[in-house]
């Protein structure tokens, strides 16, 4: 392994590589430092660290094939138990998320819900799926979305900030040159080891006993994209009234961004600015 792409596994990497007999597709994630990040901002801790990390990962793996202006979001709304989880990434690999609340019981990380793949770009949505989630976790629920809504017949696992994506292609007249017995004969034992194991012996040629052609490197990382001049931006969109209570009752305003919890103060001389 070079030394510029041990950098970058430190750091955060998604690889996107195909065995050379061109049988299989592979995704390998490792975003040990941007869940950590995003356990931190939230103060996160036991269960819903646990599937904040998952969900990071999920979207990451999501994000292989997004270009230019694009975005990937993942959004999981739970009932059973109680949660809203939310991370979108940009194909630089910019990633940032949130989980509320801070404490969740599930041991297993199974949820009750709905899951939302959502892809954009900044002027639209370009692709919308939603998946039920039934007692399952991310992992199980992003599995079943990319079987019936995206028509991937693969394999999908995660753990600790790291996760694979396996895809059996097609030739081109629609056949396999592998049978799914025959892939899941092949592949299916990796899952028994971790994710992380897995892509750094990707990022060196291998995918388990196979030659895997490496297609493409990039960093993942953590960055919320909130800012002073955003969060001004979005207090001029409020209503006279609500600025001029902002100045008279609370000598000004604080803003903390959803993603990282940091607080924005703007004072009171940028608060009448606003009101012309």
């Amino acid at each position: 392994m070079s030394q510029q792409t041990s950098i970058e596994v430190e750091s955060g990497i998604l690889c996107r590589a195909m065995t050379t007999d061109g049988a299989v597709r592979i995704v390998g994630v490792r975003a040990e430092e941007a869940a950590s990040e995003l356990i931190s901002a939230h103060g996160l801790s036991g269960d819903a660290a646990a599937i904040a990390s998952e969900g990071l990962v999920a979207t990451v793996l999501m994000s292989a094939h997004i270009k230019g202006k694009e975005r990937m979001t993942i959004q999981v709304q739970a009932s059973d138990p109680p949660l809203s989880f939310f991370a979108e990434i940009a194909s630089d690999g910019a990633v940032r998320g949130r989980l509320k609340p801070a404490i969740v019981d599930s041991p297993e990380g199974r949820l009750t819900g709905v899951l939302l793949a959502i892809k954009s770009n900044e002027e639209h949505e370009l692709y919308r799926g939603a998946t039920s989630v039934e007692a399952q976790t991310v992992t199980e629920a992003l599995r079943a979305h990319l079987a019936d809504s995206v028509q991937i017949d693969g394999l999908l696992w995660t753990d600790n900030g790291a996760g694979m994506l396996l895809e059996r292609l097609p030739e081109a007249d629609g056949s396999h040159a592998l049978t799914v017995e025959a892939f899941l004969e092949r592949y299916s034992p990796l899952q028994n080891r971790s994710a992380a194991e897995v892509v750094d012996v990707l990022l060196t040629g291998k995918l388990g006993a196979d030659d895997v052609a490496l297609l493409g490197l990039r960093s993942v990382y953590w960055q919320c994209r909130c800012s002073e001049q955003r969060v001004l931006g979005m207090l001029r969109t409020l209503e006279a009234e609500t600025i001029e209570e902002m100045i008279e009752e609370d000598g000004g305003a604080e803003v903390i961004c959803h993603f990282c919890n940091k607080p924005y103060a703007i004072g009171v001389e940028s608060l009448r600015d606003m009101l012309g």
